[in-house]
């Protein structure tokens, strides 16, 4: 099992790059004894070095990696709260891209959070993004 995070600073979502220049949202494999908010409360702090309130999840995704193993995950929203972006080895560099432009940029291509996130934007993301600032 797999979690991410959409890391919403004011109407930013921070997004991450991989050496590759393929784009990611922070967030990994859940480990043994974890529950899906503790798994990705450690991914962020490892991958970014922020914190986070994280929120409800918005996205289920499954893909299948080159070794034929099947990937599950859940991506959830999450609220910056504090700290500086410290990225780790896993990605070279990051951005927050702003919300407006979510419309021409998928974030992590597969997971159709493009679709989401307009969906969500009548659903209370604005009400979210405005208690966030």
């Amino acid at each position: 099992m797999g979690v991410k995070g959409l890391i919403f600073k004011g109407s930013d979502i921070l997004t991450l790059f991989k050496s590759n220049g393929e784009s990611d949202l922070p967030g990994g494999k859940v480990e043994f004894g974890e529950n899906q908010i503790e798994a990705l409360n450690r991914e962020i702090t490892e991958e970014t070095g922020l914190i986070v309130k994280i929120q409800d999840p918005i996205a289920q995704w499954s893909f299948i990696k080159h070794t034929g193993l099947r990937i599950t995950g859940v991506t959830y929203l999450c609220q910056y709260l504090g700290g500086q972006v410290l990225l780790s080895d896993e990605h070279s560099d990051f951005f927050w891209l702003p919300l407006n432009n979510v419309i021409c940029f998928e974030p992590v291509p597969g997971l159709g959070l493009k679709k989401k996130i307009e969906k969500l934007q009548f659903y209370g993301l604005r009400m979210f993004i405005a208690n966030s600032n």
